[in-house]
């Protein structure tokens, strides 16, 4: 399992954000998509895994961007999605 900082930080690694002015946003984003995750039936340990970090970017990078609260979770998120929900 990652620390939420090490996961803060592949994130904003994944998403080339710099600095530390977003941090507090961003992990907010972070700790939504675990839990979207989880309550998509996903293990709670598989979500705040490793294996985890692509979905976590994508769904960080889908609602960070969002236009006019038109939020629209990517075919890549929710393909990801799936597969976690298999592992265990």
């Amino acid at each position: 399992m990652l620390s939420q900082e090490e996961r803060l930080k592949k994130v904003k690694q994944a998403l080339g954000i710099g600095g530390s002015f977003q941090d507090g946003a961003l992990q907010i984003y972070i700790n939504e998509a675990i839990d979207f995750l989880v309550d998509s039936g996903v293990y709670r340990a598989v979500a705040e895994s490793e294996a985890a970090i692509g979905a976590i970017v994508l769904y960080v990078n889908d609602i960070y961007n969002y236009a006019s609260g038109d939020v629209k979770l990517s075919d890549a998120f929710q393909k990801r999605l799936i597969q976690l929900s298999s592992k265990r």
